[in-house]
């Protein structure tokens, strides 16, 4: 989870146009925040990326859906309410559920820097110096989900360790190679044999 700046709400969500749907909304509880302007720029936002596990929107049947930061079902004035509205993928949107933000908080990315409050680890996430607010954002969400998270987390990290080693072998046969030749550029540089660049 990253801090997201949060950007001017769409043209079309003009004060009126709010009230008119939230009145709707409370009337007939139909779903008045599926509007294709809304979800392009909350997806823009984000980069296409759900806003609290990261992962990228559109791909592998992750879709994006319109969260309510303050459910719906407890806030309906703020159902339209431009600050209230993230795209989130179904995973992070049926772990979160109903809970009351309100009543106890979780880090909202577009108003509390996730890192102030989380740290990431071994392709885990914990709560960084006892922080209430990483405590129960990580267990509402479930950010550690081991099947949906952490094994992606995982495939991620060794590919980019896999390509790292690609990487310094590369340089390693170039700087042989050099030493061997001759090359001018390095003449100036004595051969020591192959050498491992650190890798975290």
């Amino acid at each position: 989870m990253i801090y997201v700046e949060r950007p001017s709400k769409p043209l079309n969500l003009t004060d009126e146009h709010v009230q008119a749907l939230t009145a709707k909304f409370k009337k007939t509880k139909s779903a008045v925040w599926k509007k294709d302007y809304i979800a392009e720029s909350l997806m823009k936002m984000t980069n296409n990326k759900c806003v609290f596990c990261e992962c990228r929107l559109g791909e592998e049947g992750k879709y994006m859906e319109v969260e309510h930061f303050y459910p719906k079902s407890l806030y309906p004035s703020k159902v339209i309410f431009w600050g209230n509205l993230f795209p989130i993928c179904s995973r992070c949107k049926k772990a979160k559920g109903d809970h009351d933000t309100q009543l106890y908080p979780i880090i909202n990315p577009c108003l509390n820097n996730p890192k102030t409050h989380l740290y990431f680890e071994n392709n885990s996430i914990f709560d960084k110096d006892s922080s209430h607010l990483g405590i129960l954002t990580e267990k509402v969400l479930n950010l550690n989900d081991t099947r949906q998270l952490a094994a992606p987390r995982f495939l991620v990290g060794a590919s980019v360790m896999k390509k790292l080693q690609e990487i310094a072998q590369a340089v390693n046969r170039y700087d042989r190679q050099s030493a061997v030749i001759g090359d001018p550029v390095h003449s100036t540089v004595q051969y020591r044999g192959p050498t491992t660049p650190y890798l975290p």
